[in-house]
């Protein structure tokens, strides 16, 4: 059990991890490139090193050396072992599972016969192939889609159809009504892959062309497409990996309610359909600037301007907006808590389905910090207060439930005790000393 005092303003430069996603697909393009890629500037965590092992154990060469990862791709060929042992991280486990889906031959141990059971959602629910007296084997991929109600392909249904594409040397076409997360796509561009992302609709026009069509009562409905080629090599790179947004995220609030807090959160990842809390704290009031943007190895960063506010103000958040901050969602409940007012919290219809549970425990921790607040079926609703009561919390190994009760805790009168938090370290490594929670 962790005990958390209430903090003090922050002030200077800040730093975060690498973010976690990007640098997993880095890994994962620098194994499947030709040639050496260098992931610079990148501390080990538990969650990369993870999935090195399971890269060395593929006859993947990695490893780390002064901050930096070093691969030795072999191309988009290769042997696996027929014995594995997948990562623990669920996506670094798809990661896994989308590399050796390209092996129709070996038949696969993942851990006997009670392993079906286990990789139930992750394996069967994602991949083609079938189990044999507790083996598997995969099948030909199939790179069929269904758009979720919100207009987009689900994240990991997205990165398997990207990847097995890949390798299978596969042309493929992706068409979308909304698109999020696309850091994939960018990195895959950045490594040589022959991929091209367009946008669609109204804007193709010239206004006089929009106007008639409008009298003529046309609408126009905006599309992205996404274009593969069949690609026969990527190219190994040096890559760095920006800040993650979700740590950055919970900087960011602690910074906007501590009295008398001005910080700089440096190179952090802005990528539109990842970094979208960092708007929805501007719309509620925070003094939020970016400054230094970048755009370099297939994506967008830099670093955020933060000084203290008044108070936060309750708003409405619609699914298109939570769509762009949906690993921030415990973080943006516990600024909604603090705001004057109402606020709600709109999920897409999946992603709610996905995060009812962290919903609920985050409910139920928000009460006892004195909150009004409730779930519904598509979000969650809050009224906020000027104070928050400390107490005993439990994110019962929640990632993102203990970030953001970590922050509660330091914002909160009094004594806080946060149990069920072991995660955060995993996940977040270095973040609690960065605060000073020992």
């Amino acid at each position: 059990m962790k005990s958390i005092q209430r903090g003090q303003a922050l002030h200077g430069d800040l730093s975060v991890s690498p973010d976690r996603e990007m640098l997993l697909f880095a890994m994962t393009l620098g194994a499947l490139a030709r040639g050496r890629t260098l992931i610079d500037d990148c501390p080990i965590t538990t969650i990369s090193q993870d999935f090195a092992v399971w890269m060395q154990a593929n006859h993947m060469e990695c490893s780390h050396r002064d901050s930096t990862w070093k691969i030795e791709g072999a191309g988009l060929s290769g042997s696996f072992s027929p014995f594995q042992s997948l990562p623990q991280n669920h996506l670094a486990r798809h990661l896994a599972l989308c590399i050796l889906s390209r092996d129709h031959e070996t038949l696969f141990d993942f851990g006997g016969e009670t392993a079906e059971a286990n990789l139930q959602t992750s394996l069967t629910g994602q991949f083609k192939g079938k189990w044999e007296k507790g083996l598997w084997s995969f099948s030909a991929p199939d790179l069929r889609w269904k758009l979720a109600p919100s207009g987009e392909i689900p994240h990991f249904t997205r990165i398997r159809i990207l990847l097995q594409a890949l390798l299978h040397e596969l042309p493929l076409a992706l068409e979308e009504k909304a698109t999020t997360r696309d850091q994939l796509c960018g990195m895959l561009a950045f490594f040589g892959a022959p991929i091209l992302i367009e946008t669609t609709g109204a804007e193709e026009m010239d206004e006089l062309a929009r106007r008639m069509a409008r009298l003529q009562g046309q609408k126009f409905e905006k599309k992205f497409l996404t274009k593969l080629e069949p690609c026969k090599v990527l190219a190994g790179k040096e890559v760095f990996v920006p800040g993650d947004p979700t740590e950055a995220c919970a900087l960011a609030i602690l910074a906007s309610v501590i009295p008398g807090s001005e910080a700089t959160i440096r190179n952090v990842c802005l990528n539109p359909g990842r970094a979208g809390a960092f708007n929805a704290l501007k719309r509620m009031g925070a003094n939020i600037e970016v400054v230094q943007k970048k755009e370099r190895y297939g994506d967008q960063f830099g670093s955020i301007r933060v000084q203290s506010c008044k108070r936060l103000v309750g708003r409405k958040f619609s699914a298109d907006i939570m769509m762009t901050c949906t690993e921030e969602v415990p973080l943006l409940s516990i600024a909604a808590s603090l705001a004057e007012g109402e606020s709600i919290l709109r999920l897409p219809e999946h992603e709610a389905k996905e995060r009812h549970r962290v919903l609920e425990i985050m409910t139920a921790n928000l009460k006892k910090a004195g909150v009004e607040v409730g779930v519904y079926e598509e979000g969650i609703v809050v009224r906020g207060r000027e104070e928050l009561d400390s107490a005993s919390f439990d994110a019962r190994e929640e990632p993102g439930v203990a970030l953001a009760l970590t922050v509660l805790g330091r914002i909160a009168h009094g004594h806080t005790e946060l149990d069920g938090s072991e995660c955060l370290e995993l996940e977040f490594p270095g973040l609690q000393s960065r605060l000073g929670i020992t």
